[in-house]
């Protein structure tokens, strides 16, 4: 083997695919956890136009009161993203939601 990581027994283009799987695979390992909140009384729409590009909405929700046959009580929409640098949901996302009156909390799996 000679220098620089290149192995002239290993036929050209290999050595490029395994290190690009192998960064590929470095780089899922150290993706923070995937959060979501859910955001009251909303429409899709106008929650997409306020997130940052690593949130996104993944669908809309809806409780509902089993006395009133069926009428929801509260409508929301579901978001989920991974924080990037200062793009958290804490810090940026549910704040910058709330300036424009739509209110929500994270979902946990507890």
């Amino acid at each position: 083997m000679s220098g620089f990581g290149h192995d002239p027994e290993v036929p050209g283009g290999y050595q490029d695919a395994d290190l690009e799987q192998s960064e590929l695979e470095r780089k899922a390992r150290e993706l923070p956890p995937l959060r979501r909140a859910r955001i009251r009384n909303a429409d899709p729409d106008t929650v997409a136009a306020y997130l940052p590009g690593n949130y996104q909405v993944v669908g809309g929700s809806a409780t509902f009161d089993p006395t009133v046959s069926g009428a929801p009580v509260e409508e929301g929409v579901l978001i989920e993203g991974r924080d990037d640098a200062g793009w958290t949901l804490d810090e940026y996302v549910l704040p910058r939601l709330a300036s424009g009156n739509m209110f929500g909390e994270e979902v946990t799996d507890e």
